[in-house]
């Protein structure tokens, strides 16, 4: 499954991609406003419940402002993988336990 859009705001954009039997989420910040974090949340929580299973995130190499951004959300850290180009990937998840 290639990178889809699932969420589109005039603010932001969520995308669902599906890899090794994992639903994997990303998005594009157009612009940063207070109400986009709330609206991103609710998304993301939508997200969850619709298809029923975590969400996983990739950290992007060595960007502490990323990692803010996920630990903002509830993403907890899993481990690392490799990815399609067979590089180390962290990866961190929401929507299991109780994480949201």
């Amino acid at each position: 499954m290639d990178k889809v859009p699932v969420v589109k705001d005039k603010t932001f954009t969520l995308y669902l991609e599906e890899y090794n039997n994992l639903l994997f989420i990303h998005c594009d910040v157009y612009k940063w406003l207070k109400s986009t974090r709330k609206k991103m949340e609710v998304c993301l929580d939508f997200l969850i419940r619709k298809y029923n299973q975590p969400i996983f995130a990739a950290q992007i190499d060595n960007d502490n402002k990323h990692r803010k951004f996920l630990d903002m959300y509830g993403f907890k850290y899993v481990g690392v993988i490799k990815d399609f180009k067979g590089n180390d990937r962290t990866i961190f998840v929401k929507g299991v336990n109780n994480n949201g």
